[in-house]
């Protein structure tokens, strides 16, 4: 499961945000679509961590 930042547009252009966690962006779509199916637009965006500093097993 990943991380996923959906932002929806809607008709008279007004737009929502929703974060959650899908197996794959199509999954993600396609749960948006069932919720909003009047949206005119819907962006999927995948959410990842950037480790700056150390190593990953120092994260871990």
């Amino acid at each position: 499961m990943h991380s996923y930042h959906i932002t929806i547009t809607m008709p008279d252009g007004s737009q929502g945000c929703h974060c959650d966690l899908f197996p794959h962006g199509a999954a993600a779509a396609l749960c948006v679509a069932d919720l909003f199916p009047q949206a005119c637009r819907i962006d999927v965006l995948r959410l990842t961590t950037v480790l700056l500093r150390g190593n990953r097993k120092e994260a871990a």
